[in-house]
């Protein structure tokens, strides 16, 4: 009992002691402070002996510092001793797992998103950090059912299509036309280049400090997550999602001028990924008569258009007759997206690990 009423006294005679070298460091009158505290409900002869003894010199304000430590590690002790840690003690607990956490597990979550990151901007088959070297190519089958009306050979080298030779078979009277890119041709897949980017941002955003960089604080480790997760969430859904484009905008773009023989005026193609697909869509176009019946309604931005959809490129009208789309599986692309899943991921759980601190370090930033 006597250390419990020594550790009661000494904690309280503490945080006095504490507030008479506030109010003397910030020119305070300290006899002002106790007598508002004496006014108050800690009014007691105890706590005016105690802080005249202070005031007169008698004691130094550490002094009772010094001896609630003590009985503090002896508190301790004897609440670990019954399996029932003093509420003290688990704050000391949360602050050194918190202290670990920022200083060993961050930095060692960190190192593995990097490993993982580079893994995917590897996948790309792209230089990594101004790193020259040869891109692959690969080629990939286009069509292998016998009912498509689409076949052909797509050669793909990193975020560039070199060639493509394609095959399409008119529905109307079996007519095989045959088309390939030019020599002189690439085609950027703009989604591959996007979502390279953003991977390689967020690896910047993970290596741009130095090594013995210390974290001080949760928020800053949520800051850098949140900024990480916004990459790769970018990269992700550049592969995930296909840009929505109007046939007029298929029609005019330079897709158009890739091929030899050239693409016939009622022949529209686009290219563009799909999840871990590589996708050709041609579309089949019916040109209206000037003096049809046919209620025009131009059809608006779509991945993919369906038959009857209608738009004007020039003074021409048309109408979408057949629409043939074949695509083919890249696996690196696969892989990619596993990555960021899992990158995603580490980055939430870091957060909920930082998360479960929240009402320690918004107090106490270390």
């Amino acid at each position: 009992m006597m250390l419990i009423v020594n550790m009661v006294q000494g904690s309280f005679m503490a945080t006095i002691a504490e507030g008479l070298t506030l109010a003397q460091v910030t020119g305070q009158s300290q006899q002002t402070l106790l007598d508002i505290l004496n006014q108050g409900q800690l009014a007691s002869i105890f706590l005016d002996q105690k802080c005249q003894n202070i005031l007169q010199g008698n004691f130094k304000p550490d002094f009772y510092l010094k001896y609630i430590q003590k009985d503090l590690r002896l508190a301790i002790a004897l609440g670990d001793s019954v399996n029932h840690p003093t509420p003290m003690a688990a704050a000391a607990n949360e602050e050194e797992e918190f202290k670990w956490l920022l200083q060993e597990e961050v930095h060692g979550v960190l190192r593995q998103l990097q490993d993982i990151l580079k893994e995917a901007s590897h996948r790309f088959a792209l230089p990594v950090g101004g790193t020259e070297g040869p891109v692959k190519q690969e080629n990939f089958m286009l069509g292998t059912s016998s009912a498509d009306q689409v076949k052909g050979v797509l050669m793909l080298q990193g975020d560039a299509l070199c060639q493509a030779d394609i095959n399409l078979k008119m529905p109307r009277n079996n007519q095989l036309l045959h088309f390939t890119f030019r020599e002189d041709k690439q085609w950027k897949l703009q989604q591959i280049q996007d979502a390279r980017n953003h991977v390689n941002q967020a690896i910047y955003l993970l290596t741009n400090r130095d090594v013995n960089y210390q974290f001080k604080t949760g928020s800053e480790v949520l800051k850098l997550m949140d900024a990480v997760m916004l990459q790769l969430t970018r990269a992700r859904n550049r592969l995930t999602t296909p840009a929505t484009l109007t046939l007029p905008e298929i029609a005019s773009s330079g897709l158009t001028k890739m091929f030899t023989p050239a693409l016939p005026s009622d022949i529209l193609v686009n290219f563009y990924i799909n999840l871990n697909k590589l996708c050709l869509t041609v579309y089949q176009l019916h040109a209206l008569q000037p003096n049809s019946t046919k209620n025009f309604r131009p059809t608006g931005g779509s991945i993919l258009h369906n038959p009857g959809a209608m738009f004007e490129c020039g003074s021409q009208r048309y109408e979408v007759s057949h629409v043939h789309k074949v695509e083919c599986v890249v696996p690196w692309l696969n892989d990619a997206l596993v990555f960021f899943t899992v990158s995603l991921q580490l980055c939430q759980q870091l957060k909920d690990k930082i998360s479960v601190f929240s009402s320690y370090w918004n107090y106490r930033p270390y």
